[in-house]
This record gives structure tokens, C-alpha cells and sequence, in this order.
């Protein structure tokens, strides 16, 4: 049993797309040299007044895309400008403290705290200590109220 080929189909496809496109420029041709003869029966004056509606037209959709593109980059200049340096740092800063949050890294807030409070610490037990070796060994009652603070 024979089988079928899956590019017999694309091939025809292929083939009929390129006629297609032959076919239309043919007639895209035909029409020119249509238009030409025309205007050379006429005479000189309606092929060149074809000339002139041709460069008015090609005028004016140049200046078009001329001001359309001044007007995008006189836009996109002023929006640029209204950015201050925050605002074009502060979505990253934001996204990384949230991913930092999630994964529980401590910031430089809770840092600083921390240190704060580990300095706070420090001194108290040097307190007692200085007040344990000045008292022979005893606890005084201000040490044991600052032992209670902690």
C-alpha cells in the first residue's frame, strides 16, 4: 500500500502561493505600463501633472512620519526627564526587600538593632561583674535590679 507524503500538500501550497504572487505582480506591472501609455496619449501634460500628484503625495506622507516621529521622541524625552533617580531604583529596592523578607534575611534595621541592643548587654554585664568583683563574690541589690532589666 503506498503512502502518502506529508509534503505532497505543502508543495501545492507552495506552488499555488508563488503563482499567486506572480500572477499579482504581473497585473501590477500590466496596470503601469497601462497608465503610462494612456498618459502618453494624452500627452506630456497629464503624465507630468501624474509626476507632480505623485511627489505632493510622497511630500506629504513624509512630512507625516516626520512629525510623528518628532512627536514620539518629544514625549518620550519628557517622560524620561519626569523620572527622578528614586523612582527608576526605588520597584528594584522594593522586590529585593520583599525576597529578602520571605527568605528571612534580617535587614540593616534589624542589624543595627541588634547591635544596639548586644552593646546594651555588654555594659550591664560589666556593671556586675565590676560590682561582683568589688563586692567580694555577692551580688549587690542594684546588680541583681539591673540583672532583672535584661
Amino acid at each position: 500500500m503506498p503512502t502518502k507524503s506529508k509534503e505532497a500538500p505543502k508543495e501545492d501550497v507552495n506552488k499555488q502561493l508563488a503563482e499567486g504572487i506572480r500572477d499579482s505582480a504581473s497585473r501590477i506591472w500590466l496596470a503601469g505600463v497601462g497608465a503610462f501609455t494612456a498618459a502618453q496619449k494624452q500627452g506630456t501634460g497629464v503624465f507630468e501633472s501624474l509626476v507632480e500628484e505623485g511627489e505632493r503625495v510622497q511630500k506629504q506622507v513624509k512630512n507625516a512620519a516626520e512629525d510623528a516621529y518628532t512627536g514620539v521622541v518629544t514625549k518620550a524625552s519628557q517622560a524620561w526627564d519626569q523620572l527622578s533617580p528614586d523612582q527608576l531604583g526605588r520597584p528594584f529596592e522594593d522586590s529585593v526587600a520583599r525576597a529578602l523578607r520571605v527568605l528571612r534575611i534580617p535587614t540593616r534595621e534589624d542589624v543595627e538593632k541588634l547591635s544596639h541592643r548586644v552593646a546594651e548587654l555588654t555594659k550591664i554585664i560589666r556593671t556586675l561583674l565590676e560590682e561582683t568583683e568589688a563586692s567580694g563574690g555577692k551580688r549587690s541589690p542594684r546588680a541583681h535590679a539591673a540583672s532583672k532589666r535584661a
